[in-house]
């Protein structure tokens, strides 16, 4: 940094990654003291950006979604979402940034014996994570469509009979659906790719009980997925 202002003064900063690790994020604030510094929040999927004219456009419904909160503190933090998504500035987030150990054990808090759906296991680190603060946990049904994550995810757990381990993606309907690989995290169902097994949220609820918690992270297909649970 220190070189940077040597040779270019001040300038703008923009940070094009994420991170959860509590230095780095020290060190975004840090920069963010001296220099205008901006987040842009992008889509890992689709090409829809959240600026100031989308959110005009979409303002009516997600007033909708912000009225249907039942406390002050969540339609507090609806609001600095919506913020940070139209101008990038992290400034907006930062009075509203807990602890993972407080939303798991304060928010969230899984019980003994309760079950947890995984939509979008990925290799299984949202499932170790829970049955790290949870280890009497009843069931994890973890649903990955890509093969390779898939294998890992297996390979990770073993023989481990709290974890469920379905390869097929999460979706409106059982049968197939197309799902294209495009490397790492930014895969998706959609129009195109290779046909992979599909099930519905209404689907596992049959086979293992309603869960006490449903985790999404499918990449933009979570209202096919919810559509599947009537």
């Amino acid at each position: 940094l220190s070189k940077a202002e040597a040779v270019f003064g001040d300038f703008i900063v923009l940070v094009a990654f994420g991170t959860a690790r509590s230095d780095v994020l020290e060190r975004i604030e840090y920069i963010a003291e001296r220099h205008e510094l901006y987040i842009p929040d992008v889509p890992a999927y689709g090409n829809t950006v959240f600026d100031n004219s989308y959110y005009k456009s979409v303002k009516s419904r997600l007033d909708n979604i912000r009225d249907r909160f039942s406390d002050e503190r969540s339609r507090e933090v609806f609001d600095a979402v919506t913020a940070y998504k139209t101008s990038g500035n992290i400034r907006a987030l930062l009075d509203y940034t807990d602890d993972e150990s407080r939303v798991f054990n304060d928010i969230i808090k899984l019980g003994k014996g309760e079950s947890v759906f995984d939509l979008g296991a990925y290799r299984g680190d949202t499932a170790d994570y829970f049955l790290k603060i949870q280890p009497e946990l009843e069931r994890i049904v973890a649903v990955e469509p890509d093969a390779k994550n898939f294998a890992k995810l297996k390979n990770a757990f073993g023989n481990d009979r709290r974890l469920v381990c379905i390869n097929a993606a999460a979706g409106a309907e059982n049968g197939k659906t197309a799902f294209e690989n495009a490397g790492g995290r930014n895969q998706h169902a959609g129009k195109k790719g290779a046909l992979v097994d599909c099930v519905t949220i209404d689907k596992l609820c049959e086979e293992f009980g309603a869960p006490d918690l449903i985790k999404f992270d499918i990449e933009g297909q979570e209202a096919d997925a919810v559509s599947g649970a009537v």
